[in-house]
């Protein structure tokens, strides 16, 4: 028998500091550019280019010259941040890397920037936090106090016997984490720093990379539906969850001895230090809700550390390493947020949230009215010049139904007509067009149809004299026949 909610929540998220949580996707400098600080995602095949930039980008396909294609997005940015379906603020070492590579400076560096999970809806390629990477931070809470004063960690077999069936989560139903409003974000650069008595700002390992991140300062950012099954009885899960702040505490039990040691180590390092500060300033406001569990400390994403991982149980040595954000000369951790269960609004973390001193999200609404007033010029282009090659077939086959009608003779006097029509300039004497003319008027003397010969008078006078021809040794032939042709 399916299961039936009985307790439901609106669980609202608060980032504290940069979130990534991978997708196995990168932007590649051939699917962004970077203009004014702002990187721009897009899907370059959807974008219109005129024909002599889409002959360029087909050349530069066929070489394999991915700088070269860089150089070819950035020089034509305009084109492509109209289409964009997402718009993220570059810390300075992204933005320095991208332009050694658009101005082909020898950077080796081929700009590849980790994307954040998102869904692609609409317009938008939206950023959220799956359910499932929070729901797997409950499942870790749960371990840790289940393992409290044991000596060995159990795996969940062990604990609980094979089967999903006997799983107490399998109770807890966690909806993906969607964001409220415009969502903050940030492609910046990570490095793993040495965890020494130096602090963060000592030796440092590893290649950096770059990232983009679900940026803090957004309160309650995002928010999820949770529910808690009932009817356990059949089941017997005695370690299942019967309520939320069960939850929230057992979240803050086992993150905030984590950030604590994370804080220490920061403290020491100037990058770090205010962030610091202010986070002990804000748990220390709000250390009531916690300990009741109306809001709960929770890790997420990539790059949290092992260390905060790891169960207490655990008799592994702690990493040596760990990576951290490097946005513009400041040093961040990964990964720290807030969850509300309560709907009253928490003003000492609104507060912090109004404090956070970069909280500028791009809107693309202004880019997209754009492209929409863009796509619709093309296609009022491409109407009327719809409009005007049928209107150019229509006659075209009135012409040559026209034509058909006609004698050999007249036939002949307007397809020079034409010619003569189209030409622009003096038709001089020696010329192919001005020996055509002499030849057909001296023919049209000999036709024996009077109607013929009038009308090629009638058309082709007005033509020779439009065209100058009225000169040199042939002036008095041409006057000659054309008054000839037109008295008969």
């Amino acid at each position: 028998m399916h299961a039936t909610p009985y307790l439901t929540r609106q669980v609202f998220l608060t980032l504290l500091s940069p979130v990534h949580v991978g997708c196995g996707e990168t932007y590649d400098p051939t699917n962004y550019v970077i203009d004014e600080g702002v990187l721009y995602g897009f899907e370059p095949s959807l974008v219109w280019l005129p024909e002599q930039e889409r002959q360029e980008l087909r050349r530069l396909a066929l070489k394999g010259d991915r700088t070269g294609w860089a150089a070819f997005f950035h020089r034509n940015r305009r084109s492509f941040t109209a289409q964009a379906r997402t718009a993220v603020r570059a810390g300075r070492e992204v933005c320095l890397n991208y332009q050694k590579l658009v101005e082909r400076k020898g950077s080796d560096n081929q700009c590849l920037i980790e994307r954040t999970t998102y869904t692609a809806a609409g317009d938008d390629d939206t950023a959220f936090i799956p359910g499932s990477s929070v729901k797997g931070a409950v499942h870790t809470a749960l371990l840790e106090r289940l393992h409290i004063g044991k000596r060995d960690v159990c795996k969940d077999d062990e604990l609980w016997g094979k089967g999903f069936e006997k799983r107490p989560l399998r109770l807890l139903k966690v909806g993906d984490f969607m964001p409220e409003g415009p969502v903050l974000m940030r492609a910046v650069s990570a490095k793993r720093l040495a965890k020494d008595a130096r602090g963060t700002s000592g030796r440092k390992e590893g290649i950096p990379m770059a990232i983009e991140t679900l940026w803090p300062g957004g309160y309650r950012a995002f928010s999820s539906s949770w529910a808690i099954e009932g009817d356990r009885s059949e089941q017997g899960i005695a370690d299942a969850y019967v309520d939320f702040q069960r939850i929230a505490r057992d979240l803050t039990a086992f993150n905030r001895s984590k950030l604590e040691a994370e804080l220490r180590l920061l403290e020491v390092d100037p990058k770090a230090g205010d962030w610091g500060r202010r986070v002990r300033e804000l748990l220390g406001s709000i250390d009531p809700l916690l300990k009741r569990g109306d809001m709960a400390l929770l890790r997420v994403g990539k790059f949290q550390g092992a260390l905060s991982l790891r169960l207490s149980a655990s008799d592994k040595k702690p990493p040596k390493t760990q990576t951290f954000v490097l946005n513009d000369g400041q040093v961040l951790p990964f990964g720290w947020a807030l969850l509300e269960f309560r709907d009253e609004v928490s003003e000492p973390l609104k507060a912090w949230c109004r404090a956070w001193p970069d909280t500028q999200a791009v809107d693309l609404r202004a880019l997209r009215q754009a492209r929409r007033e863009e796509e619709t010029r093309r296609r009022e282009e491409a109407r009327a010049e719809d409009e005007r090659r049928k209107a150019v077939e229509v006659a075209e086959a009135a012409e040559e139904a026209r034509l058909a009608a006609m004698s050999d003779e007249k036939r002949r006097v307007v397809v020079l007509g034409n010619s003569l029509g189209k030409y622009s300039g003096t038709v001089n004497p020696g010329s192919d067009l001005f020996r055509a003319v002499q030849v057909l008027l001296r023919e049209a003397a000999t036709w024996a149809n009077i109607e013929d010969r009038k009308f090629c008078a009638l058309t082709l006078a007005p033509l020779v004299k439009e065209r100058g021809m009225y000169q040199g040794k042939a002036k008095k032939e041409l006057k000659e026949l054309l008054n000839k042709l037109g008295s008969d």
